[in-house]
C-alpha cells in the first residue's frame, strides 16, 4: 500500500514502515519521497520508531539530504529528523560517521538562525523609523530637539559633572510662587 501524497491521514505505520523499508532497500527516490511527504506526526513517530536498526543511519541520511536540496520545502521533514533523532540517539551516537552526515545540517541550521537575528533586528529598525515617520506625520514629536541634560564623562571614573542644570530647586520654587500672584 503505497502512501498517497501529503498529509497521510488514512496511512498506518505499519504499512507505511514496509513502504519506507522497500524505498531505502531499493533506493527509489520517488517512492521515498511520497513517504517522506507524510506530515501525520502520529505515523512519523510510530513509523521511525519501528524502523528496524540498520535503516535508521540510511534513512536520516536520505532526510539530510533531503532537507539541504530544497531548504523552503523542508517543513514536512524536520518532524522526520525529529523523531529519529529523539528516538535513535543511542543508535546514532555508536556510529561515527552520523556526525559528517548531520554536519550539513547543523550548518544550514545556524545560518538560518543568524539570518533570522539579523531580520529580526532589521525588522524593528524599521518598526522603529515608520513610528517616527508616522509621529511627524501626526504633527510634531513629543521628544525634543534639544537635551534638557547633557552629561560630561570626561572627569575622574567617579565624577559625573551634569551641564546644561544651572538652576537650583530654590531658584524653581521662586518662580512657582511669581506666578500664583
Amino acid at each position: 500500500a503505497a502512501p498517497a501524497g501529503g498529509g497521510g491521514g488514512g496511512i498506518k505505520a505499519d504499512s507505511m514502515l514496509a513502504v519506507l523499508t522497500q524505498a531505502l532497500e531499493s533506493d527509489d527516490k520517488q517512492l521515498l519521497a511520497e513517504c517522506l511527504g507524510v506530515t501525520n506526526n502520529r505515523v512519523v513517530q510510530a513509523t521511525v520508531a519501528r524502523l528496524p536498526p540498520r535503516m535508521v543511519t540510511a534513512l536520516l541520511k536520505k532526510v539530510v539530504e533531503r532537507f539541504q536540496k530544497r531548504p523552503a520545502r523542508s517543513v514536512a521533514l524536520v518532524s522526520w529528523i525529529r523523531a529519529l533523532l529523539t528516538q535513535h540517539t543511542s543508535l546514532l551516537m555508536t556510529h561515527p560517521d552520523v556526525v559528517r552526515s548531520l554536519t550539513p545540517l547543523y550548518q544550514l541550521v545556524e545560518a538560518r538562525v543568524s539570518t533570522y537575528h539579523k531580520l529580526l533586528k532589521l525588522e524593528g529598525r524599521l518598526e522603529l523609523a515608520l513610528s517616527q515617520v508616522s509621529n511627524r506625520s501626526r504633527g510634531g514629536s513629543e521628544y525634543s530637539k534639544e537635551p534638557d541634560v547633557t552629561v560630561d564623562e570626561g572627569g575622574e571614573p567617579d565624577e559625573v559633572d551634569v551641564v546644561g542644570d544651572d538652576m537650583d530647586e530654590s531658584e524653581d520654587d521662586e518662580d512657582d510662587d511669581d506666578e500664583e500672584e
